[in-house]
């Protein structure tokens, strides 16, 4: 249905005030079990902070359950952080694994559509939730990107501005 959306332009944002991160750590404690069930220890916020932002709740929400996934996925049962920065009018969220990493020919293109840094035989899903992350991430005039390098884990970070705007592209 978010595909359907995206490729017909109306992926519709609805903005609201929330903090970011007790956003992320409802998300956390929605998600605690399937950290569990991988060997994963629950992530720890490594910045508290407070950071208000009026953006889509509910999509941003998405975008943070659809990073944390990954780094269960991809992570083979190593920690995982996550790091908030303010920075004037821009939120910067990380989350970080200690997993498989991802070559750097496979970067520029795991944000594509039905793309995947794994084949499918190792690894189950359908290669669409980084591109609806992506998605959602540039309707809120946002960016995201990967530093990652194989056996070494990797770090995505998406930067967001503090309030969404007025019209998603």
């Amino acid at each position: 249905l978010d595909v359907s959306r995206i490729r017909s332009g109306k992926l519709n944002i609805d903005r609201e005030e929330f903090d970011l991160c007790d956003l992320i750590k409802e998300t956390i404690e929605r998600l605690k079990l399937q950290f569990g069930a991988s060997g994963k220890a629950v992530p720890v916020i490594e910045s508290e902070c407070e950071a208000v932002v009026c953006l889509d709740k509910l999509r941003i929400e998405q975008v943070i359950t659809n990073l944390f996934t990954n780094a269960i996925r991809y992570g083979n049962g190593r920690p995982v952080s996550v790091r908030v920065d303010s920075k004037n009018a821009t939120v910067q969220l990380s989350v970080k694994d200690e997993g498989v990493g991802i070559a750097k020919e496979a970067q520029s293109i795991i944000f594509n559509r039905f793309e995947r840094a794994i084949s499918a035989n190792e690894v189950s899903g359908l290669g669409l939730g980084l591109f609806i992350t992506q998605q959602i991430v540039i309707a809120h005039g946002g960016k995201i990107w990967v530093d990652s390098e194989p056996g070494k884990g990797s770090t995505f970070f998406v930067e967001l501005p503090c309030q969404a705007p007025e019209s998603s592209p």
